[in-house]
């Protein structure tokens, strides 16, 4: 059976809080039993469920999820920019 490794890969950037979260859901769901391919549940694996569930969704529906989402990753950024230039 083919890997998550030997598929295309799409690069996303993100952010720091988001990075941490998706690792954590799965360590979490790891550490509840929780397998993909008889091994430990990856970050990858997580994203690519979760996309599953989004390609699932209407247009509208990911239209709505989008709009919101977007601007919550927006104002996550913008936060973020603040706060390196306070640093620098």
């Amino acid at each position: 059976m083919p890997t998550l490794s030997q598929g295309p890969r799409l690069n996303a950037r993100t952010t720091h809080r988001i990075h941490r979260g998706v690792k954590q859901v799965a360590l979490v769901a790891s550490a509840n039993g929780l397998q993909f391919q008889g091994r430990d549940l990856s970050s990858e694996a997580v994203i690519s469920a979760v996309l599953i569930e989004f390609l699932k969704l209407s247009h509208d529906e990911q239209k709505q999820f989008l709009e919101y989402s977007l601007k919550e990753l927006e104002n996550e950024l913008s936060d973020v920019a603040k706060k390196t230039s306070k640093t620098v």
